[in-house]
């Protein structure tokens, strides 16, 4: 029998999904990308990103000084309209660096930061050198400040979000305020009568049913835990306390 090519073997691991997604049914590293490996031409075995793969396979090869973007948010997936190409970052600005790590969707819809670095709270971070020492601070600061050069944010203030969403990028959804008007728009919105458990934790975004098909996506162990964040939009700490049973523990 025939041993299959490297392009048989890669489109035997793809299942279209119901939104347009096309899911990969083999390994995913610890980022949530797809892990492909395979034998070339030459018999040598090489590893790669699926979707470096797929991009090849349907468009040629990423020119230099490109890399992939993912923009649909599941970093595993295998529908090649779901990827773009941007520079690699090499020589930009810090604003340009600060551009290309979230994605512009429409005016009214929140716009994703797609970096993996978030603070205790989901919000984005943004790394940089300055006068040759490391700096981080909240992408969201960044971006007022950016925008509103005359009007930055004193100390005590913060961005504060009317989508609920802390890595949103979107500045038609952020106005300015103290640490305590956040928690007063929390508290007015419902988010704030306390803790609570499960879908009553004032600051959840999964019901149940997300908790279930997460643990069962992660003793199938189809994605790693980072890929389960980046799919349930939630950080990587809140998928280990998930599987763990150390939160979402009684219904």
């Amino acid at each position: 029998m025939t041993s299959l090519t490297a392009e048989q073997r890669y489109t035997q691991k793809l299942r279209p999904l119901p939104n347009g997604c096309v899911e990969w049914g083999a390994s995913i590293d610890k980022y949530g990308n797809a892990k492909f490996t395979y034998t070339d031409e030459s018999g040598k075995h090489r590893t790669t990103s699926g979707h470096k793969f797929g991009w090849v396979l349907t468009n040629g090869p990423v020119p230099d000084g490109h890399k992939l973007k993912n923009t649909c948010g599941l970093k595993s997936c295998q529908n090649m309209a779901h990827w773009t190409l941007e520079g690699d970052g090499k020589g930009l600005t810090l604003q340009e660096r600060y551009e290309a790590r979230f994605t512009r969707l429409g005016p009214d819809e929140c716009w994703p930061w797609q970096e993996k670095g978030r603070d205790k709270d989901g919000y984005g971070l943004l790394a940089y050198r300055e006068n040759g020492k490391a700096m981080t601070v909240r992408a969201t600061r960044y971006g007022w400040n950016l925008l509103n050069p005359h009007d930055p944010l004193k100390d005590g203030e913060v961005v504060c979000h009317t989508c609920d969403n802390p890595p949103c990028q979107n500045p038609a959804h952020w106005f300015k305020g103290s640490v305590a008007d956040n928690g007063a728009d929390m508290a007015a919105k419902g988010r704030g009568t306390g803790p609570g458990r499960g879908e009553d934790h004032f600051r959840t975004e999964l019901t149940w049913e997300d908790v279930y098909e997460i643990r069962r996506l992660h003793a199938t162990g189809e994605l790693s835990h980072q890929g389960l964040a980046d799919r349930f939009n939630v950080s990587r700490r809140s998928i280990t306390h998930i599987v763990n049973g150390t939160r979402w523990s009684k219904r």
